[in-house]
């Protein structure tokens, strides 16, 4: 018997039902049957409406770019482009004239914020109608016209009683005279006129159902009795009604006031299911260098892996399939590798082996909540965690034992470096919820000391690798600039490094001092001139660099807060501070407008970074590396990789880098990462995936008690679900209703 599918957006006319599964257009007979494949486009089709003579069904598809408004004919053929608005449509339907309607935010910089259009089937300049912002439209055959706004969709918002509830407006006579219809304690959308009566969708008694009432606004009358699954979609021809609930289609008679389910047959091999490969680089997340700068470990989607920087081959460490992994960090000597992994369906650690005859052995340290930043020990077994409940933990991972060290309630600790010898943990942390400040955890003393007194925000700790300075970012200092357009002040720029001698008699590397200046004439020093100072022997293991090269290194914290003074650097827009000898090492990013951003706030900073290096010998910054948008420093700094787009490059630390080429592998640095192919089981990936949100949702939302949603329940609702669909919208959709819990 063939397997179920995951049906949606149902269209009806007469004995005829459209819907949509597989991103494609089926066709069912309404009282059941085998369902017939439409069409079978490389791109996703939704919304469909078949035509008032049932001859032609119109649709929304991304065939060749964004969703455009398609025609076909129902008995099956080539589909032709209607509207080339390059914005996004919805189809909701065809007019009294033959015309098919579409919602779109075209011509108006608001996605949200849509408007009603009609356009002939031949194709043409769409006509705006004029009824103001709209997300679904029924017309009577009278003349009368009732619209659904704010809302399209309540299953994805369940229970929501905010400002932009669904509201349900009708003009009786079709003159233009609007109003609303009625007042409901719910989310409304989806009207429908049938006869004399208006049909919608409501969720005022806590699941969306079928309602209707009079024109009037009269009567209320519930129709459906769903519990488990929001009515979604609903569509009528006039007659009946039909739409989806938890991946089923269902048809509602008001003349018998009857819902029956469809019951199809569907013959598909479910193609979007099978295992397939990807480019790694196209998914590339995270990446770390080992202790000795010879191997990287990275992630890609959701997979873990490690590569000799002059290799090609890529070995994969954890499962196959169906777990991800996150947040790789190497240990101290470089042949042990801890990871973030989901596999038992909550996040633990497990430490992976270079040598792949070890297995992998996952940790038990209690409850670590959810992991956002890791940095681990230049010495021993000895780990730094910061997680999403705003939590600092030191983890020995010898002993498997987890030690809570600090908690704000104001914002998250993301930022944390360790002191060369191991000993001391420098981190910012939020004391308010407007300023950061810098303290340091002495893990012999197990003690916490406070280092800046902030003005505003200190961020960004990083040691001194030779222990004796403390490196930090401070918004400290205001230089408001003029704006051109308004009559206004602004600080585009706000950051500047500071430093803090950890020591008393460690003089303030930034005066001058005439016996070093006598030194230096005389003999030079590691830093002077134009060539980067030594880095030493590649060969040299990473063990060896840390017994023989890190200092012991000693804190007066007596007085540390008044040992700061600024590098003389312009204020920016700085991040990511890393340390050498003598020097340090930060992101610059640019000041840019807000056009062109795309849809998400990082795009417009994605591979626009420049990374700079200032010598205090020197006291001069220089510019390395442009046009990246990460970086990482080895242990031992001699090595550091870099990110752009989507490549990674291993070179000398401190350098500047010449382009004199761009072939992967090789003395260019390039990592081949065009040899990475990652392996995707569809179901299983998508089984991660549904895990992750619903932890996720569970981890961050605002109330612990969920808003007394029973969140277990939930997962095991939608679970079943996971089994019928067949494509990533899909996917999409079902962790959209889930999360709309």
């Amino acid at each position: 018997m063939a397997e179920a599918g995951y049906y949606r957006f149902p269209s009806i006319h007469g004995e005829d039902v459209v819907f949509v599964s597989e991103d494609d257009l089926w066709h069912v007979p309404a009282d059941g049957g085998v369902a017939r494949r439409l069409t079978g486009g490389i791109a996703a089709v939704t919304h469909p409406a078949i035509s008032p003579d049932g001859k032609h069904v119109a649709f929304s598809g991304k065939l060749e770019g964004p969703a455009e408004v398609y025609l076909m004919p129902l008995s099956g053929g080539e589909p032709k482009r209607i509207t080339f608005t390059g914005h996004g449509t919805n189809v909701v339907g065809w007019d009294r004239q033959g015309r098919i309607l579409f919602i779109s935010s075209w011509r108006q910089p608001f996605p949200s914020l849509t408007e009603i259009y009609a356009i002939p089937p031949d194709g043409g300049m769409p006509e705006k109608l004029p009824y103001g912002w709209a997300k679904s439209i029924s017309l009577h055959p009278g003349g009368g016209i009732v619209i659904g706004r704010n809302a399209a969709d309540p299953a994805i918002w369940k229970r929501y009683r905010g400002g932009t509830e669904g509201e349900i407006w009708i003009d009786p006579e079709g003159k233009g005279a609007f109003r609303k219809l009625l007042t409901l304690a719910g989310n409304v959308s989806r009207p429908m006129w049938i006869g004399e009566r208006i049909f919608f969708l409501s969720d005022h008694e806590g699941v969306g159902n079928l309602y209707s009432c009079r024109v009037s606004g009269e009567d209320l009358r519930r129709h459906t009795h769903h519990e488990t699954f929001y009515v979604r979609n609903p569509s009528t021809d006039g007659r009946r009604i039909v739409y989806h609930a938890g991946g089923d289609l269902y048809l509602y008679d008001p003349s018998a006031n009857e819902t029956s389910r469809i019951e199809i047959v569907y013959p598909s091999p479910r193609p979007q299911r099978r295992r397939r490969f990807v480019r790694g680089a196209d998914y590339l997340d995270d990446f770390r260098l080992d202790p000795s700068g010879k191997s990287l470990a990275l992630i890609a989607r959701g997979r873990a892996f490690t590569v000799g920087i002059r290799e090609k081959a890529f070995f994969q460490h954890g499962l196959r399939d169906g777990v991800r992994y996150r947040l790789p960090t190497w240990l101290s000597e470089g042949k042990r590798l801890l990871l973030v992994s989901d596999e038992c369906g909550e996040e633990t650690l497990e430490l992976h082996h270079v040598d792949p005859f070890l297995p992998p052995r996952r940790l038990d340290v209690g409850d670590i909540g959810s992991p956002l930043v890791i940095e681990a020990a230049p010495r021993g077994d000895l780990v730094a965690l910061g997680n999403h409940r705003c939590e600092l933990f030191l983890l020995d991972l010898a002993q498997e034992r987890a030690t809570r060290i600090d908690r704000s309630p104001h914002g998250m600790i993301r930022h944390f470096d360790w002191s060369p010898d191991g000993r001391y943990l420098a981190y910012s942390v939020a004391v308010n919820r407007r300023r950061t400040a810098i303290r340091i955890y002495d893990t012999q003393e197990e003690c916490v000391h406070p280092v800046t007194e902030p003005i505003l925000s200190d961020t960004c700790p990083v040691f001194d690798p030779e222990g004796k300075y403390l490196y930090f970012l401070s918004y400290r200092e205001f230089d408001p600039v003029q704006d051109d357009v308004h009559f206004d002040l602004g600080f585009p720029r706000g950051a500047r490094p500071y430093l803090a001698t950890l020591r008393k008699e460690t003089p303030d590397p930034l005066l001058p001092r005439e016996e070093e200046e006598t030194s230096r004439q005389g003999k030079g020093e590691p830093g002077d001139g134009d060539a980067p100072e030594s880095l030493g022997n590649d060969r040299e293991d990473a063990a060896g660099v840390h017994a023989s090269s890190s200092p012991a290194v000693e804190i007066d914290f007596e007085g540390i807060s008044e040992r700061i003074v600024p590098l003389p650097v312009p204020l920016g827009r700085y991040w990511a501070l890393a340390a050498l000898p003598k020097r340090l090492l930060f992101l610059e990013a640019p000041i840019k407008g807000m056009l062109g951003r795309g849809e998400r706030p990082d795009q417009c900073l994605e591979a626009s970074l420049t990374l700079k290096i200032f010598d205090l010998t020197k006291q001069r910054t220089q510019t390395l590396i442009t046009g990246i948008s990460a970086f990482h420093l080895a242990a031992n700094r001699k090595k550091l990789c870099y990110r752009k787009e989507n490549r990674l490059r291993v070179v000398p630390a401190g350098e500047p880098i010449e382009k004199k080429g761009s072939a992967p592998g090789g003395e260019e640095g390039w990592i081949a990462l065009e040899q990475l192919s990652v392996g995707v089981e569809p179901a299983l990936e998508w089984r991660q995936l549904y895990r992750e949100a619903w932890r996720l949702q569970r981890d961050y939302f605002w109330n612990e008690e969920m808003s007394a949603v029973d969140w277990e329940a939930v997962y095991e609702r939608y679970l079943p679900l996971l089994d019928r669909i067949s494509t990533r919208s899909e996917c999409s959709d079902l962790l959209w209703e889930m999360q709309g819990e």
